[in-house]
This record gives C-alpha cells, sequence and structure tokens, in this order.
C-alpha cells in the first residue's frame, strides 16, 4: 500500500454505488461485480471500501451517473469539435464539473449524472483510424450491466494517484451538458439503424439462399 494512501471519503446518504478492486488496478475482479445484486450501496457495507481502489458503477446509481474518459485529449478535441460542435477544453475548464485526474498526461475524465429520461445508456468508445481508443462515453453494457470509473483517492496501475481537478467530488456531480447528451444519444441511434439494416440484409440473404442450400444437401 502506498505510504500516502488514504481511505475515500464516500457519502452514505448519495444513491451512488460502488464495487472493490485491488488497490493500483482499474479492472474489478470479483465475479459479477457488473450485476446490481453485487452492487455496494449501504452505508454499511460502504465500510467495505478500505485499502482498495474503488470503482463507481454508473448504472446502479440514482440517479445513473456516467462519464466521458478522454484517452487521447488532442485527437478528442477535434473529433467532438467536428462531430459535435462541442468544445471539450471548455468543458473541463468549467469548475462546476466532477473531473478526475489520474496524473497521466493528455487524459481526462468528467464525471455526470444522467436525465431522468435517459437512464442507463449503452456506452459508446471513438476510436482513431488506429483503432485506439479516443475517448469513450460510459455508463451500462449493452444488456444494462454497469461499467466501472475509479474514483479518488483509487491509485492508477503506473503509480500515480486519482484526485478531483475541480475540487469537485462525488456530493456534488451535476448533469451531463445537453449537447453531450445529444452526440451520445446520435452515436446510439446511429448504431442501432446499422445493426437493423444489416440483421435485414441477413434475413434477405438467408431467406434466399435457405432454399438453395437445402436443395445442395439434398443432391
Amino acid at each position: 500500500m502506498p505510504p500516502d494512501y488514504q481511505d475515500p471519503e464516500i457519502p452514505t446518504q448519495s444513491g451512488l454505488a460502488f464495487t472493490s478492486l485491488p488497490l493500483g488496478q482499474k479492472a474489478p475482479r470479483a465475479k459479477g461485480w457488473n450485476k446490481r445484486e453485487n452492487a455496494i450501496t449501504s452505508p454499511e457495507d460502504i465500510k467495505q471500501l478500505t485499502s482498495c481502489n474503488v470503482g463507481l458503477l454508473h448504472a446502479f446509481c440514482t440517479p445513473a451517473t456516467c462519464s466521458l474518459d478522454v484517452d487521447d485529449l488532442e485527437k478528442a478535441k477535434q473529433a467532438l469539435s467536428q462531430e459535435a460542435g462541442i468544445d471539450i477544453v471548455e468543458l473541463l475548464s468549467d469548475p462546476k464539473f466532477a473531473r478526475i485526474s489520474s496524473g497521466r498526461p493528455n487524459s481526462a475524465k468528467i464525471i455526470f449524472t444522467l436525465p431522468e429520461e435517459h437512464q442507463s445508456l449503452i456506452t459508446k468508445v471513438i476510436r482513431d483510424n488506429d483503432e485506439k481508443v479516443i475517448f469513450e462515453l460510459r455508463c451500462a453494457d449493452s444488456v444494462g450491466n454497469s461499467v466501472c470509473d475509479v474514483v479518488p483517492p483509487s491509485t492508477h496501475p503506473r503509480g500515480t494517484r486519482y484526485v478531483w481537478a475541480n475540487g469537485v467530488g462525488l456530493d456534488a456531480i451535476t448533469e451531463i451538458p445537453a449537447p453531450l447528451l445529444e452526440y451520445w444519444l446520435y452515436l446510439i441511434d446511429k448504431d442501432t439503424l446499422t445493426k437493423n439494416s444489416l440483421d435485414e440484409k441477413n434475413s434477405v440473404y438467408q431467406r434466399e439462399e435457405t432454399p438453395r442450400r437445402v436443395a445442395l444437401l439434398r443432391q
């Protein structure tokens, strides 16, 4: 354990949901950690979150939380500006947002709440041409299980400490800005339309090909 480690100060009456992670790691190891029934939510259970990294389970919070998780700030600036007209520098500079710094350069993370009508949004990942992650909009997976974001004062695998960069923590998370939410919903709708189109094409292909295949098998 790092000599300057301190247990997290977690609001116990906040509606937030957590999971524990091994100290200095980003991935939970407990079986079923991403399922609602295993989330740590009560003041009594939150006492378990000592001498470990702490993960916020977005989809199981009330209201649900989410994150804009940036792996490549320079590329994210261009992508969000071109695709959604969003100035990420302005977002990161806004003092009311709960922004997390991991101590790594060219990266950033902001935690938001989601509006009541848009809970448990499917996580969307934006990549560059080399398939490297630029940024993610994170909340839930495709079947409603939660994703996890490590929160302060956890320790990054590289030894740096997660901190609240704006001094705003879990007790003062604000709602996701409308332009960013609209962009996220656009990405979800876009992927849904693409999947439905592919399913329709596959269905037509199967209807056309199946009789021929049956005939060939009979021969």
